[in-house]
Parts: structure tokens; C-alpha cells; sequence
């Protein structure tokens, strides 16, 4: 009956977001491939007016972003944009799953950007991620990894516009996700990249050694970790 039907999609679309959790680590296709295969059928099959709807597009976004990665389809990454903004559009503005909806979407537009740079798209981007970063009780993995993306984007609004505001909140944003990685954790790689980066860009606006100097130190600290991690 339709009772059997939502429990099986519902099934897959905890076996989806495992399967995608265990490709994170291990990076390998096939825990991929099932994801998408598992989102796919559980789509063709969920009502749209079920709760677990946006999760399930948002959980196949995120599989065809990663497929993206891999493959280079621009169809995968047009298609994770698609579905990524149907699932942020009809998500209930209480759902609990707001801040991973709303950060799977960021992390879309902000791969397409550095395909194609599109001013609204990186805007829309921002504020989504603003947005949640005003939630109270949003995990600090999550939180970070909304400050990380927004460092992204910040850093794209400042190639294009030149504005020392994005560069500072740039710099701020990465530095607040680096304060909520655990010393030594493989996911401060990213937030020291950006870090790294803003001081960089800082150099080149200002000329400031001591802006050199703190980025080097920080990309030192990145090879460090990635040795440490490596062993």
C-alpha cells in the first residue's frame, strides 16, 4: 500500500545520505552511483507534499554536485542547481533541515560560479548563508561548514567587485570556521585554504608584510595537517 511505499523511500533516502557520507571518506563511485540510484528511485516514487521531500531533492542535488566533480557534466551541475533550489523554495520555513538544504544549495551555486560568474546567483548565495548562521542551535559542523562557503563566495564577490568589505568578510568568515574545527581534524583544510587566501589577497591590496607573513603561515599549517593526516 502507499504506508509500504513512503517507509521504502524513506529507507532509501537514509541508505542515500550513508552511502554519501561513506563516499566523503573513502571517495569510492560506486557508494556514489548507489546514492544517486537510491535518490532517483525514491524521487519517481515520494509525493511531493511528504515532509521528507525537499531532503530527498536536496540529497540528490548533492549527488550530482559530487558527480560534477568527478565527471565534468555540466548537465550534473546544472541539474544539482535545479534541484537544489526546488528543495530550498518549498522547504517550510521551520523545517529543521533548513541550514544542510540551504548549505547544499551555497555549495551549488558556488561551483557554478567558478564555472560562469553570475552577481545574483552569488547575492542569493550570501544571504542564504547568512541566513542560517542567524539560526540559534545550528550544529558547529554545519555552522562551519556554512562560514567556509561563505568565505568562498565572499572570495568571488571580491575578484569581481574589488571591495575590501567582501575581502574582510571574507577573512572573517574563514577565521570563524576555523575556530569551530577540532585542532588537528582533517576539515580545517578548507577554512585555512580560504584564510590563507584572504591574507594573500590583503598583501596585494595593502602591502603589508606582516599579511604575507600570516599567509604563508597558514598554508604551513595546511601542508602540516595534510602530512599529519596522511601517516
Amino acid at each position: 500500500g502507499l504506508g509500504k511505499v513512503d517507509g521504502l523511500n524513506e529507507m532509501r533516502l537514509h541508505l542515500a545520505i550513508a552511502l554519501q557520507e561513506r563516499y566523503a571518506l573513502s571517495s569510492h563511485r560506486e557508494d556514489l552511483d548507489s546514492a544517486t540510484d537510491c535518490c532517483e528511485l525514491a524521487r519517481n516514487e515520494c509525493a511531493s507534499s511528504k515532509s521528507e521531500y525537499p531532503v530527498l531533492l536536496a540529497t540528490l542535488a548533492e549527488c550530482y554536485r559530487l558527480r560534477y566533480a568527478v565527471s565534468g557534466a555540466v548537465q550534473d551541475l546544472a541539474d544539482a542547481f535545479t534541484l537544489a533550489s526546488e528543495a530550498s523554495n518549498i522547504l517550510p520555513p521551520e523545517s529543521s533541515y533548513r541550514a544542510i538544504i540551504q548549505l547544499n544549495l551555497g555549495r551549488v551555486i558556488s561551483q557554478r560560479m567558478q564555472e560562469h560568474f553570475d552577481t545574483r546567483e552569488v547575492e542569493l548565495a550570501i544571504a542564504l548563508h547568512r541566513d542560517v548562521l542567524l539560526i540559534s542551535g545550528v550544529p558547529k559542523h554545519l555552522r562551519a561548514d556554512h562560514l567556509v562557503n561563505l568565505s568562498v563566495l565572499l572570495w568571488l564577490q571580491y575578484n569581481d567587485t574589488g571591495a575590501l568589505e567582501a575581502l574582510d568578510d571574507m577573512t572573517n568568515a574563514a577565521r570563524d570556521a576555523l575556530s569551530l574545527r577540532p585542532d588537528h581534524h582533517p576539515a580545517r583544510s578548507r577554512a585555512l585554504t580560504m584564510l590563507g587566501i584572504s591574507f594573500q589577497f590583503r598583501f596585494n591590496k595593502t602591502g603589508a608584510m606582516e599579511d604575507l607573513d600570516e599567509a604563508m603561515s597558514l598554508h604551513r599549517a595546511n601542508i602540516s595537517l595534510q602530512i599529519v593526516g596522511s601517516d
